[in-house]
């Protein structure tokens, strides 16, 4: 194998893991606005930790995580934009933009609307089995977020 070789499937390799980190990113969105508290969980290390900057406020281990969407339960719509990805090996770091809206399943008219953005920052690894996974997620919300539950 020829240096160019090596080099263009170690590129192949980075844009593969990015797009593996913004499929999790997007697992996760889905799983904590539907309320599927495991699948939630499962987008973590088992040691993981989540950071609400809102006090310090940390959640760790996935049974805590997947408590957290017990509490929360259905109502938010995540989007996170603007992803800036660094891999290293079977490590990376993300920061992305979010924008989180809550909603009612009546889908009654006037009822959805915009409610916080933020920025998450993450550390993730790489899993053998799992593929990659969030080991610790911070959320930074732009403005104070009123009626949070707790969890």
């Amino acid at each position: 194998m020829t240096a160019v070789d090596v080099d263009l499937e170690r590129r192949i390799q980075v844009i593969e893991d990015r797009f593996a980190i913004r499929e999790l990113t997007a697992r996760y969105n889905r799983a904590v606005d539907e309320g599927r508290a495991e699948d939630l969980a499962a987008c973590f290390t088992e040691d993981c930790e989540y950071w609400i900057d809102r006090g310090g406020r940390l959640t760790a281990g996935r049974e805590h995580i997947a408590n957290m969407s017990r509490v929360i339960g259905f109502g938010t719509v995540h989007f996170t934009i603007d992803a800036n990805i660094e891999v290293d090996g079977d490590t990376a770091i993300q920061v992305c933009h979010n924008l989180c809206a809550v909603r009612t399943k009546e889908r009654t008219p006037g009822t959805s609307r915009w409610n916080v953005t933020g920025r998450y920052y993450d550390k993730l690894v790489r899993d053998p089995e799992a593929g990659w996974l969030f080991r610790e997620r911070v959320w930074v919300p732009d403005a104070i977020v009123e009626g949070l539950p707790e969890w």
